[in-house]
C-alpha cells in the first residue's frame, strides 16, 4: 500500500494555491463593475509649477501622486487639476497642503453591476463611481463629472457608499446638474456614485440619504472583491485533500 507522505500534501498546497491566485486574478481583472485605474504622476512632472500655481494633469481615469510629487507640490504651495475623461477634478492649494497622500479616479459603468467595496452596492448601468483616496486631517476637492448618455440628468442624485454595503444620498455636497454634466464638493474619502437609478445596499445593510461627506482622515482604498471566490477555491483545494485521504484509506 502506498504511503500517502507529506510530499503528497505539498502537492495538493501547491496546486490549491496555484489555482486560487488564477482565479483571483482573473476576478480582479474581470469584475462585475470594475473599479477605475489610475496613472501614477511623479515628481518631476511638477516641476515647472509656479507659486501658488496649479498643477494640471490628464488621464484616462485617474491620477495618484507619488510621495514626491505631492511634497513638490506642498513645497510650491500648488493646487492641482486633473482632466479625466468622464470628469475634472480640483483641489485648491490649501487642502493639497494638509494630505499625506493623495488619488483620485472616476469610472462609468457599462452594465449594471456591482461596486468594488468590501460588500456590493449594486448600481444601475451608466451609473458614475467616483473614488478618491487621501490621508490627511482635511480635504475638499469640487468634481465636475460629463454625465454618461444613457443617464436622465432631471433624476441623477449623489450617493455615498460606506464601503461595507450601506449606501445613501448626499444631500449637502451641493450637487448640482447642469445639461450634460453635474458638480459637487467632497470632503471625505470614499466611493461615491452618480446615478438615475435604483442603488441597491448590499442585503443586510440599511439605506436611506444624509450627508455621507465627513471630514475624517483615513483612505478609500477599495477591497479588490476577491474574497469570496478565494474562499471558494481553499474550500475546493481542502475538497481534493478530503477525497486524497479517503482514497488512501480505501487502499
Amino acid at each position: 500500500m502506498k504511503k500517502f507522505t507529506s510530499k503528497v500534501f505539498a502537492g495538493i498546497f501547491t496546486a490549491a494555491v496555484l489555482a486560487t491566485a488564477a482565479f483571483a486574478t482573473d476576478y480582479v481583472e474581470n469584475p462585475d463593475w470594475s473599479k477605475p485605474t489610475t496613472s501614477e504622476v511623479g515628481a518631476g512632472a511638477v516641476e515647472n509649477v509656479s507659486k501658488n500655481g496649479t498643477a494640471v494633469f490628464e488621464a484616462k481615469t485617474g491620477v495618484t501622486l507619488t510621495d514626491g510629487a505631492l511634497k513638490a507640490l506642498q513645497e510650491k504651495e500648488a493646487g492641482v487639476k486633473l482632466y479625466l475623461d468622464n470628469a475634472t477634478v480640483t483641489v485648491s492649494s490649501v487642502q493639497l497642503s494638509k494630505v499625506e497622500k493623495f488619488a483620485f479616479a472616476v469610472g462609468v459603468s457599462d452594465t449594471t453591476g456591482e461596486v468594488v467595496t468590501e460588500d456590493k452596492v449594486t448600481v444601475p448601468a451608466d451609473s458614475v463611481l467616483i473614488q478618491p483616496d487621501f490621508g490627511g486631517s482635511a480635504f475638499e476637492a469640487t468634481i465636475t463629472v460629463a454625465l454618461p448618455e444613457g443617464i436622465d440628468g432631471s433624476k441623477a442624485k449623489l450617493y455615498h457608499c460606506d464601503g461595507k454595503g450601506g449606501v445613501e444620498e448626499v444631500k449637502d455636497a451641493d450637487f448640482k446638474v447642469n445639461g450634460s454634466s453635474a458638480t459637487f464638493t467632497i470632503s471625505h474619502a470614499s466611493y461615491y456614485v452618480i446615478s438615475a437609478g435604483e442603488v441597491k445596499a448590499a442585503e443586510g445593510e440599511g439605506s436611506g440619504s444624509g450627508t455621507g461627506t465627513g471630514t475624517g482622515t483615513g483612505t478609500g482604498t477599495p477591497d479588490t472583491g476577491v474574497t469570496l471566490p478565494i474562499a471558494l477555491v481553499v474550500l475546493a483545494g481542502g475538497s481534493v485533500a478530503v477525497s486524497a485521504i479517503a482514497a488512501k484509506k480505501r487502499k
